[in-house]
């Protein structure tokens, strides 16, 4: 699925920032800042709407932000939780 990322300026040490702009830089989100979330030409709204407008843009988003996922992380992030939690 096509994403739109909101990052926060002021959590996480700026890292919300840098790691929407490694998406945008990616070309598997569209990232819109928050100080920007309410402007008229280039907030939520108008991207949201091109994105519902424009089916191969949607779906080139998806199809880059997957193949940058790790498809078993959920799996993975279990096995470290719970090989910490038996060393601790």
């Amino acid at each position: 699925k096509a994403a739109v990322v909101i990052p926060s300026d002021f959590l996480a040490g700026g890292h919300q920032v840098k790691n929407a702009e490694i998406l945008r830089e990616q070309g598997t989100a569209e990232v819109v800042e928050e100080r920007e979330l309410y402007d008229l030409q280039h907030g939520l709204l108008p991207v949201v709407l091109r994105l519902l407008e424009d089916g191969s843009r949607r779906e080139d988003l998806g199809k880059k932000l997957q193949a940058n996922t790790i498809s078993d992380a959920t799996q993975r992030l279990a096995e470290l939780i719970i090989h910490h939690a038996k060393t601790n």
